[in-house]
């Protein structure tokens, strides 16, 4: 398991579903925005899980999963489909709302800070399992509130 895996987990580990005040704030639907990846990289069959669903709901309901049921469910919105096999989200003791998509043996990490109806920090790429022979690559990302409804 790859050192960013598990520090996310940590992370995360305090925002399970039972500490869900702040995250009322937080939950909603969002359109989402990740910029250039950094270092460049070809990262092969794996490209297409280097980018998350155009747009997400982040919801209140537990994740499905041995570890994201600890956590809250990410469902692609709005018509938005993805490659990730487990999606889930929390806010983590500093305030900062995570989401991690994962892929089988690829994911994402997003780390954002709240600001009005926008949340802006990087996102991170991972691998789960012995060694990579990709490097970790970090872009800035945006998500950006938007209506649940797509007739709004």
């Amino acid at each position: 398991m790859s050192l960013l895996l598990v520090a996310v987990a940590l992370a995360l580990s305090s925002a399970a579903p039972a500490q869900s005040q702040p995250a009322h704030a937080v939950a909603g639907c969002y359109a989402v925005s990740v910029g250039r990846w950094q270092p460049t990289a070809d990262i092969g069959a794996y490209t297409r899980q280097r980018f998350p669903p155009s747009h997400v709901n982040l919801t209140l309901r537990p994740g499905i999963g041995a570890y994201a049921q600890r956590h809250f469910m990410v469902v692609p919105a709005l018509g938005a489909t993805s490659e990730h096999l487990t999606m889930y989200w929390g806010v983590a003791p500093d305030g900062d709302v995570r989401i991690v998509f994962e892929g089988g043996v690829f994911g994402l990490a997003f780390s954002l800070q709240s600001s009005g109806a926008k949340l802006t920090g990087t996102a991170r790429t991972f691998w789960l399992g012995p060694g990579s022979r990709f490097p970790e690559q970090i872009a800035p990302a945006m998500l950006s509130r938007v209506s649940c409804n797509p007739e709004a």
